[in-house]
């Protein structure tokens, strides 16, 4: 699978790592139940839960793009593409992208909303692109592409994505 191909392909970062099952270094340590807790609300396909798991991640980190904000923002991108008919996950962008405004950078906060409303860095949509494909090189390449982006932001990205897709399995956090 993709995301075994890309750790060993890659070193991780940021939430990243968790993909790798390992912790990540502090202080984002020290937020590893919150992401298992975003992880449940997606896996039980519960939006009103997302919310309230999403706003403790919101701000969280360093940098003009916090690991959080790129990991619940990815996380609600994923969850839209899976499910482009149901009304709650535009509801909910609209709900988180008023309240990352306040917890967050304002360069975080715009990239939030992009993410939050489906539209993000072009390798983030090819790699979506390529795996409803099935093909697996180009789904690869763009995930390398994304995990270049930024610290650890291209990672944080990349966390979200499968936890927002249910493509993490709560034990492996």
């Amino acid at each position: 699978p993709l995301r075994e191909t890309l750790i060993a392909c890659e070193s991780p970062r940021g939430f990243g790592v968790l993909l790798a099952g390992r912790i990540p270094d502090s202080p984002l340590d020290l937020a590893v139940s919150r992401v298992r807790a975003l992880v449940c609300a997606y896996a039980s396909d519960d939006a009103h839960a997302v919310f309230v798991k999403s706003l403790p991640l919101l701000g969280l980190g360093t940098g003009l793009t916090p690991s959080g904000d790129d990991l619940a923002g990815a996380a609600l991108f994923a969850r839209r593409l899976v499910a482009p008919r149901d009304p709650r996950w535009p509801a909910l962008a609209e709900r988180l992208t008023h309240e990352i405004a306040a917890r967050s950078h304002v360069v975080s906060a715009a990239l939030f909303a992009d993410l939050a409303r489906g539209q993000s860095f072009e390798p983030l949509h090819a790699m979506a692109e390529a795996r409803a494909a099935g093909d697996s090189a180009a789904a690869l390449g763009a995930a390398r592409a994304l995990a270049a982006i930024g610290h650890s932001s291209g990672w944080d990205m990349l966390a979200g994505f499968f936890i927002g897709v249910g493509g993490v399995r709560v034990r492996r956090l």
